[in-house]
């Protein structure tokens, strides 16, 4: 959803993001009939990877900036593909804003707080999932008064990007984090950008202080089911509130109190 006006955005396996206004002029016979959206961009159009780069992949998840390019005009939105891609796009005038390949960094256990080599977990999905590149990105979530955005991979880390930033995924990417044993698959930021709270077909959520980029509380709160486990957090705007939906069919919502 767009952060203020009534626009629903969306992405399938084609590599389209489409945009669907939720308050229309169009009048139909039934509530059942089809509404096309008012515009589709297509990553394929927007970028065309080099023979050195990884493959585009496919649109996996988007998010909007409050801030982008201002406060008062908030018309950028930021995608993510299952091989790492980024595309910062105009919604206005459907042009790439920026790009951002895959993340280059050795995938090793170097900085792993939580040793996963010596952690065998029979629940745990096939590294890198069927169809996801190593460095796929499953959810993104963005600072609420920086150009800073989050970004939940498959190789278990979120990565902090400055999206203001040109010149490839080393100049761009300002950090990462081991965060989850298995694959990032959910995560958001409080509105006042002072923790992270992510989801991860481990099944545990995991609250980080964004300042030191320490875990301070780990709850392990969904069931494993067809290897997939917890698939959205959200935290409430105003109230000490943040809620958990897995694949074991249940939402679950807790207190900070």
């Amino acid at each position: 959803m767009h952060p203020s006006e009534p626009l629903l955005t969306s992405v399938d396996v084609a590599s389209a993001i489409s945009f669907w206004p939720l308050v229309s002029d169009v009048i139909t016979e039934s509530p059942l009939d089809v509404i096309a959206p008012s515009r589709s961009v297509f990553l394929n159009d927007l970028i065309n990877p080099t023979s050195i780069e990884p493959s585009l992949g496919r649109a996996t998840c988007l998010t909007y900036f409050a801030n982008r390019p201002d406060p008062s005009n908030a018309t950028q939105c930021l995608v993510g593909t299952n091989t790492g891609w980024l595309a910062l796009i105009d919604i206005e005038t459907g042009q790439l804003v920026n790009k951002i390949p895959p993340a280059s960094e050795a995938l090793d256990q170097d900085q792993d707080p939580f040793n996963q080599t010596a952690i065998q977990d029979s629940n745990t999905i096939t590294f890198p999932a069927s169809g996801w590149g190593p460095r796929g990105i499953h959810a993104l979530t963005v600072y609420q008064t920086f150009s800073l955005a989050i970004s939940g991979h498959e190789d278990r880390r979120i990565r902090f990007y400055d999206v203001a930033r040109q010149g490839g995924s080393n100049s761009a990417c300002v950090g990462t984090t081991v965060t989850h044993l298995d694959a990032v698959t959910c995560l958001t930021v409080d509105p006042h950008d002072l923790y992270v709270l992510t989801g991860s077909h481990d099944s545990s959520i995991r609250l980080w202080d964004l300042e030191t980029r320490t875990c301070v509380q780990e709850i392990t709160c969904h069931r494993v089911k067809n290897n997939e486990s917890v698939h959205a957090v959200a935290m409430h705007p105003t109230l000490p509130f943040s809620a958990s939906g897995g694949a074991d069919a249940i939402c679950k919502v807790y207190t900070s109190q």
